[in-house]
């Protein structure tokens, strides 16, 4: 009986952590095991009590094949590498992703990755093996679907391991938890031409540069035309710079959206609705080539231009990615406020997303905007009726009401039929 005590003794060793930041489980019996482990005790003492040698036999039998079980599952795996990819990422509430983990160093009899509950499960796993220069990975495929706006984990992964006879498992958390950016839901919001924001006007302003000259010049990229280079720019500024006349005359557009305080009893459709409501129109203005910036969600709010940003849109949206909702009325209202005071409008597009209809914030925007420079336009979409609407209507802005909820581009073309 020696051998299954030790065997026992193996069972019960602690999970301990890896050098690779891997935990590695406890050796426990399968349904299988215990059966043969219960049946080797007893044959051994019903053998031992009536004398019989061939009931022994079987049980030191089953006994061996336990400890082989256990000795096969002892070594480790000190090459194991987890590789986890997420095709495309970040998503958009409502988009799905492709999730695609290997695992190489090790032959799991099966495997299971930890999601995030606001990461929806399309389908099942799919596990299945690929060998490349005699060495075999274990490929795990699934599909997630965006349900929520955040950043979202997923992992670790669990690979159990389990002798060739299935009496005894060992489960190995592997690898990291990788993590999910979800941008909030957006909707296309139409061609640019039917919307006006592909329009030129007859100067280009809120472009901050030396000479009105640089308006219409951008740095050289790989692949411009030489003879489009403007010598005396690129002189002064000691690196090449290109003509760009198809940008010329398009306004800036900044879109400022206010964070709702948290209301008693209320849902999350204002945050989420003015979050995606702001978004869209930031993407459709990038869409069109325009300078823009998203301010009011406590990002950098950098300009961010199509010519000059690879990762423009990435830019653009990070900061809504960790918004949450005001701490109250007051907070939202200061916040907004600030994002206006530090507006340079003069000449811009202003496009200003009011996703509450609580007094103390609209009179804040109300205040801020009934102050900006003439020469700017200021699209307003607020969820509060009144004396504040044609407040906002005598300052010049274009106005339209509408409620949380309502389809983006149903409020957005409301608001383009009135400019």
């Amino acid at each position: 009986m020696e051998p299954v005590r030790r065997a026992a003794q193996r069972l019960t060793t602690a999970a301990r952590p890896s050098a690779l930041g891997r935990a590695v489980r406890p050796l426990r019996l399968t349904a299988r095991g215990w059966g043969l482990a219960t049946g080797a005790v007893s044959f051994a003492i019903t053998g031992v009590a009536i004398g019989s040698a061939d009931l022994v036999r079987i049980a030191v039998i089953a006994a061996v094949v336990l400890v082989v079980a256990v000795l096969t599952l002892l070594p480790g795996d000190p090459d194991v590498k987890v590789a986890r990819t997420v095709t495309p990422e970040p998503l958009h509430v409502g988009g799905t992703a492709r999730v695609r983990v290997t695992i190489t160093g090790t032959t799991p009899t099966s495997v299971h990755e930890q999601v995030a509950p606001q990461l929806a499960m399309h389908g099942t796993f799919t596990v299945w093996r690929r060998t490349h220069a005699g060495t075999t990975s274990t490929i795990l495929d699934y599909t997630v679907g965006a349900l929520a706006r955040g950043r979202w984990p997923l992992g670790p992964l669990t690979a159990t391991r389990t002798d060739l006879f299935g009496t005894v498992q060992r489960s190995t958390t592997l690898g990291t938890t990788s993590t999910i950016a979800v941008w909030p839901y957006m909707v296309p919001l139409g061609a640019p031409d039917a919307t006006g924001l592909g329009e030129p006007e007859r100067v280009a302003l809120g472009l901050h540069e030396p000479s009105p000259d640089d308006v219409t010049l951008n740095e050289y990229a790989e692949g411009d035309d030489l003879r489009r280079v403007h010598w005396a720019s690129s002189a002064r500024r000691g690196r090449l710079m290109v003509r760009a006349e198809e940008y010329t005359g398009l306004r800036p557009v900044t879109v400022v959206a206010a964070v709702p305080p948290r209301r008693a009893g209320g849902g999350p459709d204002e945050l989420e609705w003015t979050l995606s409501f702001a978004a869209s129109v930031a993407c459709a203005a990038f869409d069109a080539r325009h300078l823009v910036r998203l301010v009011g969600l406590g990002g950098p709010g950098d300009p961010v231009s199509v010519r000059t940003e690879a990762d423009g849109r990435a830019r653009l949206l990070a900061p809504t990615l960790d918004v949450t909702w005001a701490a109250n009325a007051h907070d939202s209202a200061t916040r907004l406020g600030q994002s206006l005071a530090s507006l340079e409008p003069a000449g811009q597009l202003v496009v200003v997303v009011l996703g509450t209809s609580d007094p103390t914030v609209t009179g804040s925007a109300t205040t801020a905007l009934a102050e900006l420079s003439a020469g700017t336009q200021c699209w307003v979409v607020t969820c509060a009726d009144g004396p504040a609407v044609t407040t906002l209507g005598r300052a010049g802005c274009t106005v339209v009401v509408a409620q949380p909820g309502e389809p983006l581009a149903h409020t957005w073309s409301r608001l383009v039929a009135r400019r």
